[in-house]
């Protein structure tokens, strides 16, 4: 029963990251690989990437004093967008409202991290800038490095956990 939710869970997670990727502008089989791609990864990498983004939203806070209000949201959807726009860059994108003008998903990504670099260095708050590109980093670097690294190498933390979870103490506070 619960393995049959997880899965009909997984499933619902896909169809969600297609259709974010197809309200993003994606045009024509990009939304499948998106699907392939991020299908592993999510909904614990939405999280992660929800989680490293408002750190890096805060630690810019409190290293250059100007304090704000910041949802969070915005810095993970950042992650996914850079990933996609790292994974497929010739991809082609659109703004939404505008879809007669399209633009590469390579750069579309350069000039997106440059308004929130520009945004983060001339203070400008109507955004939380720093989240953008904490998300959008994060992004890049799981693409990049970190699916490789995290899902290659799983294997023995997998077996450190697995004896840690046999051999550990039995609880009761008797004696074995």
């Amino acid at each position: 029963m619960v393995r049959q939710r997880l899965e009909r869970w997984r499933g619902e997670a896909g169809r969600r990251e297609a259709g974010a990727a197809v309200r993003l502008g994606l045009r024509g089989g990009a939304a499948a690989a998106v699907r392939s791609f991020l299908r592993p990864w999510a909904p614990r990498g939405f999280s992660d990437a929800g989680v490293i983004s408002s750190f890096v939203s805060y630690v810019c806070k409190v290293a250059t004093g100007r304090y704000g209000p910041s949802l969070g949201a915005s810095g993970a959807i950042m992650t996914v967008l850079a990933a996609v726009c790292t994974k497929i860059p010739e991809g082609r994108l659109a703004i939404i409202f505008l879809p007669m003008f399209t633009f590469t998903a390579g750069n579309a990504l350069k000039a997106i991290i440059a308004m929130d670099t520009a945004g983060m260095i001339l203070g400008w708050k109507f955004f939380d800038h720093a989240a953008h590109l904490g998300g959008a980093l994060f992004g890049i670097w799981y693409i990049t490095y970190g699916h490789e690294l995290i899902w290659k190498n799983r294997e023995p933390l997998v077996k450190i956990w697995h004896e840690m979870r046999t051999n550990s103490p039995k609880k009761g506070g008797g004696s074995k």
